[in-house]
């Protein structure tokens, strides 16, 4: 049951990592019912958290909020602090999409809080960079900054998870081009500082392609901004 439970889950993974959302979600609740008919709770709420996240990226919001909900009090009844803050950060995320940025930012921060005490590189990355697209959604493109640098830190010295770590680099490009004063002009310095930024971003997401559109748009916004309008619209396109 074990083995057949884990393929699901695998299987599973793949799909949300493949953006075929609709059959992670068919086939991970297999996984769930096998995990949960063997009672092994670690491996059932990984399974619980890669559904929330197909949910999150189908648009169905109601049904990603509960899954990561479940996963946390899975987490808990283990005592498991990885699964307990990457809920926290999967539940941001979630409330990013909905819009309820308060919201977000109060999840955010829970996993930051305990990813640092359990010293869990991976939510600490992933927390920062829900940060940072927090403060990208409330304008505020310098904090946004802050918190992404902090992510790339963590990023730097770790080997993490691809799928949840590679969107910081299009996600920091972007506050780079948003902070730019084109009252002031755009000078050789910070045009060459977006443009690898942007170039660093497609290369990172190229086998990613839950991010890999998004890479591609902010290259595009980065060609605009420099007037190379028929460029720019290759990558909108």
């Amino acid at each position: 049951d074990y083995g057949i439970a884990y393929n699901f889950q695998l299987k599973g993974y793949t799909y949300l990592w493949g953006t075929q959302y609709k059959k992670g979600i068919n086939i991970l609740l297999k996984a769930i019912e096998g995990f949960s008919r063997i009672e092994d709770l670690w491996q059932l709420s990984l399974s619980v958290e890669a559904i929330g996240d197909c949910y999150r990226y189908n648009g169905d919001l109601t049904k990603s909020i509960n899954s990561h909900l479940r996963q946390q009090e899975l987490a808990q009844r283990t005592g498991d602090l990885f699964g307990i803050s990457t809920s926290h950060s999967d539940l941001s995320k979630t409330y990013i999409a909905s819009g309820d940025l308060d919201k977000a930012e109060e999840c955010a921060k829970k996993a930051i809080e305990i990813s640092e005490k359990g010293k869990v590189a991976l939510v600490v990355c992933m927390a920062n960079i829900n940060m940072g697209e927090i403060y990208s959604q409330r304008g505020d493109y310098a904090q946004s900054e802050v918190y992404l640098t902090k992510a790339k830190c963590v990023l730097d010295t770790n080997v993490l998870l691809k799928n949840y770590t590679v969107l910081l680099f299009y996600q920091l490009a972007e506050s780079y081009i948003q902070q730019t004063d084109m009252k002031k002009g755009l000078d050789r310095k910070t045009r060459r500082k977006i443009k690898k930024a942007c170039n660093k971003a497609i290369i990172k997401c190229f086998l990613w392609p839950n991010h890999y559109g998004a890479a591609l748009r902010v290259k595009a916004q980065y060609l605009a901004l420099i007037n190379k309008k028929h460029k720019a619209k290759k990558y909108f396109v």
